[in-house]
């Protein structure tokens, strides 16, 4: 559990990458966190966030396309986990939250 110290760094690091980033477009500011190794692939990624779209945003009728969609989704749990456990390590890392 993060503590307000944790947490206003936290925010003051995300105003600043927000501010150091601004101009770089969303497929820009992908690779930064694929070079970073905070994802493991920007094409993932985007697969992850369409489907994810695709699951918000849409109605989806057919059974068929929904368990798909539903197994797909499942399938990119590892990815997730993985994602946030590296940026917990990292929290970790900079001593902003306690192991």
């Amino acid at each position: 559990m993060l503590t307000a110290k944790p947490k206003a760094r936290l925010q003051f690091l995300g105003r600043v990458a927000a501010k150091e980033s601004r101009h770089l477009q969303l497929t820009d500011q992908r690779l930064f966190a694929e070079r970073l190794g905070f994802i493991a692939s920007v094409d993932v990624w985007l697969t992850m966030r369409q489907l994810r779209n695709q699951m918000v945003h849409e109605y989806i009728e057919d059974p068929t396309l929904l368990a798909d969609a539903l197994q797909s989704g499942h399938d990119f749990v590892p990815t997730l986990v993985t994602t946030a456990e590296t940026m917990l390590a990292e929290i970790r890392k900079r001593g902003w939250a306690q192991s």
